[in-house]
């Protein structure tokens, strides 16, 4: 997509050609209603007044008035980014690929802030780029022009409705309603509840027969790729779905695969080429939807979902009894003071066991700015840290949970394996369908409070579901006793374990250190990354490619010190 447009938004020139009114440069689904529903679209007519927010598709959004660009939005899901930027010539350019608006510039600055946020996370915060010339509409947002101005609206909007059980099997199930769940389908199977529950609805509630495909690493054994070679199998018979068993051996699989992925998402670096893996299989086999699991843990626990101690740990740094406490959070004062009371002992376990002096955010607004920048640590910033001032105004508990999901949103979505999905989709030329970030599932989730029993019980709605479709004997059975039906390897490793084997390990390890290696070799100061984590790793090998691209098309590139020491 590129559209240009004169600083009033008229517009002259457009790829591809736009008619009046609203324009999908994507597949279009459905529309949600009031009822977090998704119901099908009859005609674009029916669009006409329904907010970018409330429409189910894959690709930006734009609306044409007499000839001008009224607004253009990227999707809710993120499924692409929508850039644009003022030219050197003075107009304005609105593209869904960044090099298409890099190559307009001769020069590009670049934050260092920025980019070491990104090496270390694997995405920006919202709406953020490397280079401030340019920009990127935040996810539930619209890029609008006023006097000659570029601006942002917000589209989503308030409400008050509850979220209930009941609420969420209508909205759920509507997805697969709305969606053309063909003949020709399969499903990214794992033994977990989540791509669990889309097996169980498709196959117990609407009698479909998708194949079952499952990824497994048994030449570099994660823990958790023991749990789904083990059980997915058991998953698949019980549904009696045809079974692909896929072995990955990173050995086998190059660095190089990667500057395509970057091409496609230049801002969220991933571990992706396993993923090509499965887009291969599903192709090979005519696949034309395949459907996942992805992204339920963030949009419904905003993250933190395992059970080991950090899991409850951190969820509970999410309810909105705990928030109460906050000064920039309306509620019971005395609720929040004894929650607070209990938080405590979050900073201090820390402190018995790896030595390092955390405190309790000290506003809402902190702890935002503390999950914001932690990695895989706990959501507090360090004792002596400044205190940031609080929110001006007072938020409710739902208005607080409505401003983190839209960080979470605009920020891990867009850069994370969601985006990856739909990336290798285009690469082989099927659909992916991913029920949990559908439109009407992200409004639910949304306004989605979680409490004290979401502490003990994560994503219970899904599980319930699970367990109501399956029945308390099949459940158990299936997720419920999965470990103890666990081969005894002994050989799998955790996830640090498995990351420092990765890197050191394997070819493509150590092609992707080198890559590292090139990107820091870049910089007139040093980056401060460790070429033991993966992560880091990644974003570097993301920055590689995504310089070396800007440098072949004659942009150069200075490095502005934004307040990083």
């Amino acid at each position: 997509m590129r559209i240009r447009c004169d600083k009033t938004g008229r517009i002259t020139e457009s790829e591809p050609r736009l008619q009046e009114g609203l324009n999908v440069l994507g597949r279009i689904h459905g529309v949600c209603n009031d009822a977090f529903e998704l119901e099908r679209i009859s005609s674009m007519e029916q669009l006409r007044e329904v907010s970018p927010a409330r429409i189910d598709a894959a690709g930006p959004i734009v609306f044409i008035r007499k000839g001008g660009l009224a607004w253009a939005a990227p999707d809710i899901t993120a499924t692409r980014d929508l850039f644009y930027g003022k030219t050197p010539a003075g107009d304005w350019l609105i593209v869904d690929n960044l090099f298409s608006l890099a190559q307009e510039f001769p020069s590009l600055k670049v934050s260092r802030r920025l980019l070491l946020y990104f090496v270390r996370h694997g995405f920006l915060p919202a709406g953020e780029m490397f280079f401030p010339e340019l920009r990127r509409v935040r996810v539930g947002s619209k890029l609008l022009f006023d006097k000659g101005i570029a601006r942002e609206e917000e589209t989503w909007s308030q409400d008050r409705l509850p979220r209930t059980y009941e609420g969420f099997k209508r909205a759920f199930s509507s997805v697969f309603e709305v969606y053309p769940f063909g003949q020709e389908a399969a499903i990214s199977l794992s033994a977990g509840a989540d791509s669990g529950l889309v097996a169980a609805v498709a196959v117990v509630k609407y009698g479909k027969r998708p194949l079952a495909i499952t990824l497994v690493n048994p030449n570099q054994p994660l823990q958790i790729n023991d749990i789904d070679a083990a059980n997915a199998a058991r998953v698949a018979r019980y549904y009696g779905l045809e079974h692909a068993l896929l072995e990955l051996d990173w050995n086998n699989l190059r660095a190089e695969r990667i500057k395509d992925v970057v091409g496609a998402m230049p801002l969220g670096a991933q571990l992706s080429l396993h993923h090509f893996l499965i887009g291969g299989e599903a192709a090979r086999r005519g696949i034309k939807q395949l459907w996942h699991g992805e992204a339920a843990d963030s949009v419904y626990n905003l993250g933190p979902t395992h059970k080991s101690w950090g899991g409850p740990l951190r969820r509970f740094y999410l309810t909105k009894e705990y928030w109460q406490g906050f000064p920039d959070i309306a509620g019971n004062r005395l609720v929040g003071s004894a929650t607070r009371a209990f938080g405590q002992l979050g900073p201090l376990a820390w402190r018995a066991v790896h030595g390092q002096a955390l405190r309790q955010p000290a506003s809402f607004r902190e702890l935002m700015d503390a999950f914001a920048a932690a990695e895989g640590t706990p959501p507090f910033p360090p004792k002596n840290a400044e205190k940031p001032n609080a929110f001006p105004e007072k938020l409710t508990t739902r208005q607080a949970r409505e401003a983190f999901f839209d960080w979470k949103t605009r920020s891990f979505l867009p850069g994370r394996s969601l985006r990856i999905r739909y990336v290798v989709a285009d690469h082989f030329g099927f659909e992916a369908a991913v029920p949990y970030t559908a439109t009407n599932m992200l409004w639910f989730f949304r306004g989605l409070e979680m409490n004290w029993k979401d502490v003990f019980a994560p994503k219970r709605f899904i599980y319930r579901y699970l367990q109501e479709l399956l029945g308390e004997k099949a459940y158990r059975d299936l997720y419920v006793h999965q470990e103890q039906r666990l081969p005894q390897r002994g050989s799998s490793l955790t996830w640090r374990q498995w990351q420092e084997n990765m890197l050191s390990d394997t070819l493509v390890g150590q092609e992707l250190r080198e890559k590292a290696r090139e990107a820091l070799a870049r910089f007139p100061k040093k980056l401060d990354c460790n070429l033991a984590d993966v992560q880091h790793v990644l974003g570097l090998v993301w920055v590689h490619y995504v310089f070396a691209e800007l440098e072949e098309l004659g942009v150069a590139i200075e490095i502005i010190e934004d307040g990083l020491s």
